[in-house]
């Protein structure tokens, strides 16, 4: 595949996102389906990486306005970005070495 036809990542994604889809896209010629579900799991890799980084400041309990404690809401959103980034890859059914013996890491 030429470089010219390896499609690019969506704007807006972060540097080690950027890097997974290059790595994906360089080894599987995907169809526009796959590619699809590629972004999703990009997507979401980037909402987990979010609010680790927001969970790594604030920590995993807040305070409400009633000084109850109760679980930050980054907790939930990286919980729920790693399920879609795990059932996307498990959508795309990659090997784990990529075609011809290549790793795509």
């Amino acid at each position: 595949m030429k470089s010219r036809d390896v499609p690019r990542p969506p704007v807006g994604l972060g540097p080690p996102e950027r890097k997974f889809w290059g790595e994906i896209v360089g080894v599987w010629k995907l169809d526009e389906q796959a590619l699809e579900i590629l972004r999703t799991a990009c997507w979401a890799k980037f909402r987990e990486r979010e609010a680790r980084a927001r969970l790594e400041c604030d920590g995993a309990v807040v305070t409400d306005r009633f000084g109850q404690q109760k679980v930050h809401p980054s907790v939930l959103i990286e919980r729920d970005a790693q399920g879609i980034f795990l059932r996307s890859m498990q959508a795309l059914k990659l090997d784990v070495e990529g075609p011809a013996g290549r790793s795509p890491r």
